[in-house]
């Protein structure tokens, strides 16, 4: 796991028995559960930040942005309330988010803008790259 502090406070810290062990495929579900919650704070976040930008470059720029952070929250909800048979698909959709943070951050670099997503979106990336990091682990994990 690449962030193991950032899985234990958004992952682990709900969990009341810390040393239960659970199957890899029942900590992807709540890692993408604890990702999708942190896209559901960014997406609010955007919207703030997007409201109070005048009409403009940049507002557009964070709209676009709110776009991508809805796109991420649907994907998940969509893997947490009908979960794919293909056993990738988890690893698809974490993939997802990270292509839909990075295009929100590109978007502002091309346009010479700067930008807080960067950092709005940290725990957003590290949970979704803790995620992907699970395709090559232990079929079992303790937290």
């Amino acid at each position: 796991m690449p962030y193991p502090k950032t899985c234990h406070d958004f992952v682990a810290i709900g969990v009341h028995n810390s040393s239960k062990t659970f199957s890899k495929s029942q900590f992807l579900n709540m890692t993408i559960a604890a990702t999708r919650d942190n896209a559901v704070l960014v997406m609010k976040q955007t919207k703030r930040i997007e409201a109070m930008k005048p009409p403009g470059a940049e507002k557009n720029l964070w709209s676009s942005c709110l776009d991508y952070s809805n796109f991420a929250v649907n994907t998940l909800n969509q893997n947490l309330d009908n979960p794919s048979n293909d056993p990738l698909q988890p690893y698809v959709d974490l993939s997802f988010v990270l292509t839909c943070i990075d295009a929100c951050i590109q978007d502002f670099k091309m346009n010479n803008i700067p930008t807080v997503f960067p950092i709005i979106s940290t725990n957003l990336t590290l949970l979704a790259e803790n995620g992907l990091s699970l395709r090559a682990k232990s079929p079992s994990l303790v937290i």
